[in-house]
């Protein structure tokens, strides 16, 4: 099924055993939503099917701590559910303040993407401290403005535009998957 949360285990037992390196000791309280708790805040807080149906233009929709990114894909799922075409209409602004937890939001929902071929009208991700960083310059993590493009692309090729990047301040990028 497209959008399945399947990082969030993983990445939480991760984080709560520790991490090596430089980050080891450094918690960050990272505890990720559960799916059923996810699925029920996407009923209550988010559009019914009827509203979904109706979309005729671009909708905006972002989780400033997205963590895994449990709650945008219970999101997804919703409106993949209702009608696959009005993902087009869906724009994602995300953000989380761990690099880890960037890189499983953004591989879950390119994974979901490619595999099931659907497409979104784009999606921003960003690597910020939400009360100090959000929007700041440096901080957009990874970034692609429109699905269509990747069409007509090869798998290597695909994997090469891909390659995620962090944009410093600076201006250049560098590598931030190994």
């Amino acid at each position: 099924m497209p959008f399945t949360d399947v990082i969030s285990n993983l990445s939480e037992e991760i984080i709560l055993t520790g991490r090596k390196g430089k980050n080891r000791g450094k918690g960050l309280g990272q505890f990720y939503t559960p799916q059923s708790i996810s699925d029920v805040l996407t009923k209550l807080a988010l559009p019914d099917d009827s509203e979904i149906k109706s979309w005729n233009s671009k909708k905006v929709v972002g989780d400033i701590c997205c963590g895994a990114g449990t709650l945008i894909l219970s999101f997804l799922t919703n409106v993949n559910r209702v009608d696959s075409e009005k993902l087009k209409f869906v724009e994602l602004v995300l953000n989380d303040i761990d690099e880890l937890a960037c890189k499983s939001t953004v591989l879950q929902i390119l994974a979901s993407l490619l595999v099931f071929d659907l497409k979104l009208n784009g999606m921003q991700m960003f690597k910020a401290d939400a009360i100090k960083e959000y929007f700041k310059n440096g901080t957009l993590y990874f970034g692609i403005r429109s699905f269509e493009s990747l069409d007509n692309l090869e798998a290597d090729e695909l994997a090469y535009e891909l390659l995620l990047r962090e944009i410093t301040s600076e201006g250049s990028t560098k590598p931030v998957m190994s």
